[in-house]
Formats: structure tokens, C-alpha cells, sequence
């Protein structure tokens, strides 16, 4: 079953195996540690899937052709926000790479997109991301099960809208959702012709942006990594740089010489890079989400002494302490990379790792379970295009504390549209058939 082992699978990929990786060639503890809560996240996370199909019954996907909650009318309000956003952007990044910006200048674009808007605007922005996390997947995907002759159309202007920021892997959330369903339901011929206008988008939006490395403008920041790299120290390997005291023993000793830990390695972030910048991409998507999970366990062991933070990780949290909020994800971001107050840069870590610094073990077991019962539940409807559009809330607590997917991932979102869109199932039956 896909949903089943969609998120175990990527936190292995993504998260244990790396660690893994890293804590045999480094004895490095802070990757045993990733080690270890990634393996009790995923075994609680298998326990609460099955027992959400123990508890909950069966129900039945029955897809409304209009209403309010149907596919066409989520689909339109969701153009509609996001076309909102575009108006009142202060500057496009497909504007700005179109007459010639830099990489920084793009990236500042992209951030101004959604991440400094202000009052209504901020609404928009919290609408946009709700809908695209949550609910306009499944709703593309309905419009393909019903066979909506304007279901091309609402595909394409939603794409359009989305590569107005040059974020291709906002592209991917629509895109992908749509071809796991047609392999779901094993109809291959209309699986080919949906990749060749999937490839055909990702041609569109690669001649629209410029590729340029993500860590260009990072030497500038101080205490960056990339920094030190420019500064000109001596290769130890492909991808990596040797510390100044090593080189000191170096200069001393014969004897073989050891990084004590990965964080010893000052161009660790972007190992791939080192290696060739042609690697850019596949650094972001293969090795810096396990960076991430790695530096938000070395933040707080290092900027926290350790202590667990009670969840005033999330401002509600917080209110009911009596304390400031504390953005964890823009704090792991200037731990790593550096920065001051103005720094909107971000670093998301999965689900496991924001709950072990907040609430220890204890805290693993709880949001392992919640968020296994949450998918188990979406599994209950037993429909593919459920379970195609459930991966991508799967993924989004692979990279993703659990309490602002809920909210700002549009998980209740989609539970409130599955709801509205199903009934207790007497038999086994749906509408499975598409046309296209």
C-alpha cells in the first residue's frame, strides 16, 4: 500500500541512511542520534497507521461534480489566491530572471513571493500555501476521475501561477500527485501522455529560470561554510575541506588523522557541490535534508545546552508559557549558514527531529503516532486518488514539523474536504475510471 510505507520510505532515503553513513565514518554521536529517532519515529509511525485501520471504518470517496467543496470550485479559489499573490508581489522572480538578475536577486524575489507580506496579504500567502500543501492535488486529481472538460485548463493556469516564483518543486507537488494516481490505477496509456506534458512544464520552467548555485552570496555571510571554502583551504577529498587544526597536526605528525565529527567538516552542506557544482540540485534533494535534521540536532545541543524546548516552538505553545516564540527553522538556518535579525531564510526539518528537541523521546512516540493515524485514517478511503494525494502530505512530514503541517500544511484541510467527499462504505465500490 503506498500510503502505508510512502513516509517510512522517505525518512530512510532521506534521513536513516545518511545518518547511518555519517555516524560509521565519523563515530560522529549527533548521527547516532538521528539514527536512533529516526528508527523510533518509524515504528511508531507504523503503529499508529494500523491502528487507525483498526479503529476507523471504511469509507467511501463519492466526488462531487460542483458545490462549493467540489474539485472545480477548490481549484478556482486556489487560482484565484494565487493570482492575488502574483498582483500584489513586489517583484516576480520570472520577471526578474527574465531581465537578467543574478542568482541573489532572484532568491530575493522568490522570498518576497510569500515570506514578507503583510496583513491581507500575509492571508493570501498562508491561503496559497494551505491549498497547495493540502487540498489542490486531490482536487486536480477529481477533476481527472470525473473526466471535467476544464480539468487541462485549471492544471495549466495553476502551473503557470505557481512558476511565477521559479520554485519547481511547487510545480512538483501539483505534477506528481497526478502521475501516481494514473499508475494506481494501472492506466499506463494516459500515464505517458501526462509525463510528456509533465516534461514539457518542466522544459518551460528550466528556460525560465536561471541555475545558478544555491550557495552563491552564502560566502558573504559570516560564519558561513562556503565562506571558509572561499577563503582557501586544502582539499581533504572530493567535497570536503580539512580544518585548520588537522592541517596543524598534519604539519607535525605522520600518524593518520581523523575528523572527529561531520561538523568538523566546514563544507559538510554542500558535500555534492564540492564534488561539482553541476550537483547543485541533487545537494538540495539528496543531502541537505539530512543536514538539516543533523544541524537542528547540533543547535540544540549547542545553542540550547541540550534542554528540551516544551514546544514554544510554536506560538499557541508559547502563549501558554508566557514567552516569546522561537522560530526553530530560521534559527537552525542562521546556526548553519549565519545571518542577523533580517535573515528569512528557513531550514525544515522533519517531523522527528523538531518533536525529540521539543519533547525528548516522549515526543517522538506522540507525533509518530498522530501522524501515522492521520495517514491510516486517509488510507480507510481506500480510493487511489487518495492515496496519491495523501503522499504528498506524507512528504511534507518528512520535511516538516508536525503542528504547522497541520495547520499551514493544510492537513485539516484535506481532512475536511475527504469528509465532505465521503460516506461510510457498505460495499466495495468507487469511480475509479478517467478520462483524460
Amino acid at each position: 500500500m503506498l500510503l502505508r510505507h510512502a513516509l517510512p520510505l522517505m525518512l530512510a532515503l532521506l534521513y536513516f541512511a545518511h545518518a547511518v553513513l555519517v555516524a560509521i565514518v565519523f563515530d560522529d554521536l549527533v548521527a547516532w542520534l538521528v539514527v536512533a529517532s529516526c528508527t523510533l519515529a518509524i515504528v511508531f509511525y507504523y503503529a499508529g497507521f494500523s491502528l487507525a485501520r483498526r479503529l476507523f471504518p471504511r469509507r467511501t470517496l463519492v466526488i462531487p461534480r460542483g458545490g462549493l467543496f467540489g474539485p472545480g470550485a477548490i481549484a478556482a479559489c486556489f487560482i484565484a489566491v494565487a493570482s492575488g499573490l502574483v498582483v500584489t508581489a513586489p517583484e516576480l522572480a520570472i520577471m526578474v530572471s527574465a531581465s537578467g538578475g543574478d542568482v541573489n536577486e532572484i532568491a530575493g524575489a522568490r522570498e518576497s513571493f510569500t515570506k514578507t507580506r503583510e496583513g491581507f496579504e500575509q492571508v493570501l500567502a498562508y491561503t496559497h500555501a494551505m491549498m497547495l500543501k493540502g487540498v489542490l492535488p486531490l482536487a486536480l486529481i477529481a477533476l481527472f476521475v470525473l473526466g471535467h472538460r476544464l480539468r487541462w485548463l485549471f492544471l495549466t493556469i495553476a502551473i503557470a501561477l505557481l512558476l511565477a516564483s521559479l520554485e519547481k518543486f511547487l510545480t512538483a507537488l501539483v505534477l506528481i500527485p497526478i502521475g501516481i494516481y494514473f499508475g494506481l490505477i494501472g492506466d499506463y496509456k494516459r500515464l505517458l501522455s501526462f509525463l510528456v506534458f509533465a516534461f514539457a512544464m518542466f522544459m518551460v520552467a528550466a528556460s525560465l529560470s536561471r541555475v545558478g548555485s544555491d550557495l552563491d552570496g552564502l560566502a558573504e555571510m559570516p560564519g558561513s561554510p562556503v565562506g571558509k571554502q572561499a577563503a582557501g583551504a586544502s582539499p581533504m577529498q572530493p567535497g570536503f575541506v580539512v580544518p585548520d587544526r588537522v592541517l596543524e597536526k598534519l604539519a607535525t605528525r605522520h600518524e593518520p588523522v581523523r575528523v572527529a565529527a561531520l561538523s568538523d567538516v566546514p563544507f559538510y552542506q554542500a558535500a555534492l557541490v564540492g564534488v561539482s557544482t553541476d550537483l547543485v540540485l541533487v545537494n538540495r534533494a539528496v543531502w541537505i535534508p539530512f543536514v538539516t535534521v543533523y544541524d537542528t540536532f547540533r543547535y540544540w545541543l549547542e545553542m540550547q545546552d541540550g534542554r528540551h524546548l516544551l514546544g514554544i516552538t510554536s506560538r499557541p505553545v508559547a502563549l501558554v508559557h508566557g514567552v516569546e516564540v522561537l522560530n526553530l527553522e530560521r534559527e537552525v538556518f542562521r546556526f548553519q549558514f549565519g545571518g542577523n535579525e533580517d535573515t528569512t531564510g528557513n531550514s525544515n526539518a522533519a517531523f522527528f527531529a523538531d518533536a525529540y528537541v521539543n519533547f525528548g523521546v516522549f515526543g517522538i512516540i506522540g507525533f509518530a503516532l498522530l501522524v501515522g493515524g492521520i495517514l491510516g485514517w486517509i488510507s480507510t478511503l481506500e480510493h487511489p486518488a487518495c492515496s496519491a494525494a495523501g503522499a504528498v502530505l506524507a512528504f511534507g512530514f518528512a520535511g516538516s514539523a508536525v503542528l504547522p503541517m497541520l495547520w499551514s500544511g493544510g492537513v485539516w484541510l484535506f481532512v475536511l474536504v475527504v469528509l465532505a467527499w465521503s460516506r461510510r462504505a457498505r460495499r466495495s465500490t468507487g469511480r475509479l475510471g478517467s478520462r483524460v
